[in-house]
């Protein structure tokens, strides 16, 4: 959750492009490309996670019947609902 929250907010287009796997036969330099974290698909599909995984904590929350999975599930929905 902290790395999806990262991704949402903090993260920018000067990030590191991804690593490419290594081909000898056309070299390490000709697999890389540009990375723009805001040109990409990224933050909606994070964004559209984190509502389905809210959904769920949601649901599981009315099942939960001892005090310490409320207490986690709570917080996880206290910091989904910062964040959706």
């Amino acid at each position: 959750m902290d790395r999806m929250e990262y991704l949402l907010t903090e993260a920018s287009a000067d990030a590191p492009n991804p690593p490419g796997d290594y081909r000898p036969d056309i070299g390490m330099e000709n697999l890389r490309t540009t990375f723009h974290i805001q040109q990409s698909d990224i933050r909606p599909l994070v964004f559209e996670q984190l509502k389905q995984l809210r959904s769920e904590v949601e649901r599981a929350l009315r099942r939960a019947d001892d005090r310490f999975t409320k207490t986690h599930l709570e917080y996880i929905l206290m910091r989904l609902n910062r964040l959706v």
